[in-house]
């Protein structure tokens, strides 16, 4: 776990009512604005794959990489127990503070739980690959699918990183393709209020990605649900053996 915290900063500040705008860098030097304000949004303020997802969610619930714990206090309003969990101590406090009675800080695929217990699994805002690469994203499948019950599913959003245009992603991906590595992993790091968070891997993967790396532990990608005007897309996860 970071002791630096600069993404928890950031929410912590947003939920004192200040504007928090962190940037995002990439390691070949690509950088982007992001407003933290986002990981505060309500049911309505919802893509309309994240609402059909939420839409989906039954039974025990526990939400990943839960951040200020926006979708969890949702389903939570609806009457789901849920669990938020996040690597984040100030995020986890926060969350708390918003209404998220039950928080745990961890580190996944680290999750300290006994085997199939929850109904429903989310990892939203990408979250799918928040662990890293191919081999850690795998080890992420396999306590996910330790957790989860027979019956059970896995929401979980990525990011079709090839569909698109700009030739300074299409330069990173073909960098990668050269290193042996998937196209969509990318190793960025938080920058806010002149600190520097540590570099992380995660990995944009794409709904063919998704279905193998499933896959290869006993999982199966039962459908995708599709934003229509950019790359982002949820995955519906099964187990292998059953008929979501």
């Amino acid at each position: 776990m970071s002791r630096k915290d600069v993404f928890g900063k950031a929410i912590r500040d947003v939920s004192e009512g200040k504007r928090a705008i962190m940037t995002i860098r990439r390691d070949d030097g690509y950088v982007h604005d992001a407003d933290a304000g986002i990981y505060f949004t309500t049911f309505s303020e919802f893509s309309e794959i994240e609402k059909e997802a939420m839409s989906l969610a039954h039974g025990l619930v526990l939400d990943v990489g839960c951040g200020a714990g926006r979708h969890a206090l949702y389903l939570q309003s609806k009457g789901l127990g849920i669990v938020g969990i996040d690597v984040s101590p100030l995020t986890i406090r926060v969350a708390h503070k918003q209404g998220l009675r039950a928080t745990v800080l961890c580190a996944a695929p680290w999750i300290p739980f006994n085997n199939e217990s929850f109904d429903t699994i989310i990892l939203m805002f990408n979250n799918f690959g928040i662990c890293g690469g191919y081999e850690e994203t795998t080890a992420l499948l396999v306590e996910l699918n330790r957790l989860l019950r027979a019956s059970g599913i896995i929401l979980t959003s990525s990011l079709h990183a090839t569909e698109t245009q700009k030739v300074e992603h299409l330069r990173y991906h073909e960098a990668n393709r050269k290193k042996g590595l998937s196209p969509g992993l990318v190793t960025i790091r938080v920058e806010y209020n002149g600190e520097e968070g540590d570099w992380f891997r995660l990995l944009l993967a794409s709904p063919e990605e998704m279905k193998s790396l499933s896959e290869k532990v006993g999982l199966k990608l039962v459908r995708t649900i599709k934003q229509a005007d950019n790359a982002s897309y949820i995955g519906v996860i099964g187990k292998e053996k059953q008929q979501v």
